[in-house]
Parts: C-alpha cells; sequence; structure tokens
C-alpha cells in the first residue's frame, strides 16, 4: 500500500488524483484514510502552482517506517501514520484502549467521555511508544503570546503543534473555527514560530455518532474540503475513533454540556 501511495502522490498523471479519491472511500482501506486525504490534497495545491517542496519518495518511505523527518511536511506525514496505527489499534486489539478515553459507571460500562485534557495524556502516552528515536511529544506547549497547543511534536528543530478537540454535538464548519481560530491563529501561523512554518494537526476524539456525521471518516473529508487549499497542505485533519464497541446508536452517550468544547 505504502509503494502505491508515493507512486500516485508523484504521478503526474491526471487520473492519479481519482484514483486517490476511490482508495478514500475504500471500507477496507479506512486506517489509510487520512493519509490517503492528505496525499490527494497536497496533489491539488501542487495543481493551484503554490509553492511546495514534496518529499521526495525516499524521505516519504523512510518516514512512514519510522525514519527520521527532514521537514516539517515529513513530520505530519509521520505523525498521520501513527496516529493511523493508535486508531487501528483501538478497533482491532483486544484490550479495551477505548476505556481510557471514557468515565465509567460501576458496572464499568461506559458513562461519558473524559475531559480533553484527560484524553489528551491517553493519547500523549499512546503516540510517545510509536513515535521513533529522536523525535518528542511533549503536553502543552507554549507559543505566541503565551497560548497553549495541547501536544507539541518535535524533532530538531522541526515541530507541529497538536490541537485536541471532541466532537460533541460539533458541526464541520464548527471544526473549521476551531483549526483557524486556535491551530493557525495561535500555533501554526508561519508567524509564530519559523520552526513550525505553518504546519499543524487538529485531531478530532469521536465519541459516537450524531445527527450531522455517521462516521469519523466522513467528519475527516468534510473539514478537509472546507479547508483552502493552502490550509489543506500545511494542516492534518484526523477523526480517531474511540468509541466502545457496538455504540452506533444515534446521539448515544452524549456528553454533558460541561464536557463540550472550549473556545
Amino acid at each position: 500500500m505504502l509503494s502505491l501511495l508515493i507512486e500516485l502522490r508523484h504521478s503526474l498523471d491526471p487520473e492519479a488524483g481519482g484514483a486517490l479519491r476511490r482508495l478514500a472511500g475504500l471500507q477496507d482501506l479506512s486506517s489509510w484514510n487520512s493519509v490517503i486525504e492528505r496525499i490527494r490534497a497536497e496533489r491539488e495545491v501542487r495543481g493551484t502552482g503554490l509553492a511546495y517542496s514534496f518529499p521526495t519518495p525516499h524521505q516519504v518511505q523512510s518516514t512512514l517506517q519510522n525514519g527520521g523527518p527532514s521537514s516539517a511536511a515529513d513530520l505530519i506525514a509521520l505523525l498521520a501514520d501513527q496516529l493511523a496505527k493508535i486508531g487501528q489499534r483501538l478497533r482491532t486489539l483486544d484490550t479495551n484502549g477505548w476505556r481510557k478515553y471514557w468515565n465509567e459507571d460501576r458496572n464499568q460500562a461506559p458513562k461519558r467521555p473524559k475531559r480533553e485534557e484527560s484524553c489528551r495524556d491517553v493519547l500523549l502516552e499512546e503516540l510517545r511508544l510509536l513515535l521513533p528515536n529522536g523525535v518528542e511529544a511533549e503536553p502543552e506547549a507554549v507559543y505566541v503570546a503565551g497560548k497553549r497547543a495541547d501536544i507539541r511534536v518535535r524533532y530538531g528543530n522541526l515541530q507541529v503543534p497538536i490541537e485536541i478537540k471532541k466532537h460533541v454535538r460539533t458541526k464541520a464548519s464548527d471544526h473549521l473555527g476551531y483549526i483557524r481560530n486556535q491551530l493557525i491563529g495561535r500555533y501554526a501561523s508561519r508567524s509564530a514560530t519559523e520552526a513550525t512554518t505553518g504546519y499543524g494537526v487538529y485531531l478530532i476524539l469521536w465519541f459516537g455518532a450524531t445527527r450531522d456525521q455517521k462516521s469519523p471518516g466522513a467528519l475527516e473529508r468534510e473539514v478537509a474540503e472546507l479547508l483552502s487549499g493552502d490550509e489543506r497542505q500545511r494542516i492534518h485533519v484526523h477523526a480517531l475513533d474511540v468509541r466502545p464497541p457496538g455504540l452506533e446508536a444515534e446521539g448515544a452517550m452524549q456528553p454533558c454540556g460541561e464536557d463540550l468544547p472550549s473556545q
């Protein structure tokens, strides 16, 4: 799969974009959806003529196989792959990893999602186990004007902020506002820090279906499509499915108001 994505990423054939769209729609490749969507967005930006230095196939392969990133784009590719692995482990391993994101009742049944800060700590622990040597992840990194990102991932002089939001009665347009006002406006702006250079990860924690969104993959695509071409090239949107097994009923186990995402 990796070699195919690398080939499509650098292909000059206009049909490559259509091939990526078809791959993104395959249920069997859901764990690769974030990486596929990012490559598709980068191809669209390249088609507009915007300046962008694409990693070589060797650099992409090295990054996705836990080699050291050579650019902020490489670091984003690495994070996209590791987040996909975390999501796959949550859905396939018999370890009940989803429990770490939920408060439970006396019978150990999921009651309501934990607060964003607690979920951030769980994700940070998982991410640290997967990142290659030399790549560090730390909580609450301070950026311009004392603003704090949920997680900062660093490799040498490179750094990428991760902003985390829960999907709780929140529309795709609301997530767009969080991306522009918080992730881009506070941390990932090109004036924030030279090492960040405008790149960032927007991570949505998916706790179950709502009236507006039926799946994490659909939400990823909808939010990404709302971004401008330049934003899609630099901001990676990822929805992490942390539902308990079988939680598919619309609106089931919606958190109370105190758990709503903060502005």
